[in-house]
């Protein structure tokens, strides 16, 4: 059949895409496979290194601290994160490593992107589950007001992230945040 109707795949299903063709000759509004593929490989922070734009520690190499997280590059909203001591066993291959970052306050940023023009559509703050079975998994985001000098470092950081990873459709990028370096001035 012919594939003329367009397509929006978002999160929970872009990061199981393992194949071109779902996308296949449709108008595509979101990202595309390339992009896609990139974001959810060890590329996604081999850019952000690159282009200088802070991010938690990553490894493929089990760390001998136990200060760590095991997450997949297909998790989606908390899912398919645990800590490093709930797994005894080897990484998978889409499996990494990453530093746990402790009492930040967790944001969510929503943007939409068209012709390398990024839109923030909401900042929510991220509330976590209380379940100690999936303390990572989102529970609900709350949106949040922000100073308008802290707006313009978000819409700079999501202009440079879009940019480089050539965005588009909807995206969001979470993060943590800390008081003490002033990112809230």
């Amino acid at each position: 059949p012919k594939n003329n109707k367009k397509i929006l795949i978002g999160s929970g299903f872009a990061e199981e895409i393992t194949k071109k063709n779902i996308i296949a000759n449709r108008q595509n509004l979101g990202n595309d496979y390339e992009t896609i593929s990139k974001i959810k490989s060890g590329l996604f922070f081999k850019e952000l290194e690159k282009n200088n734009i802070t991010h938690p520690k990553s490894t493929r190499s089990r760390p001998e601290s136990s200060d760590w997280l095991v997450k997949s590059f297909t998790s989606a909203g908390g899912t398919k994160i645990k800590k490093i001591d709930e797994s005894k066993k080897k990484l998978k291959h889409d499996e990494y490593y990453q530093k746990l970052l402790k009492n930040g306050e967790l944001l969510s940023v929503q943007f939409f992107c068209k012709n390398n023009t990024a839109f923030i559509q909401c900042i929510c703050e991220q509330l976590m589950s209380k379940r100690t079975k999936n303390p990572f998994l989102i529970e609900s985001l709350i949106t949040k007001s922000v100073t308008s000098n802290f707006f313009k470092k978000l819409k700079s950081l999501v202009n440079r992230v879009s940019y480089i990873f050539k965005l588009n459709g909807l995206n969001n990028i979470d993060l943590v945040l800390y008081k003490k370096k002033n990112l809230f001035d």
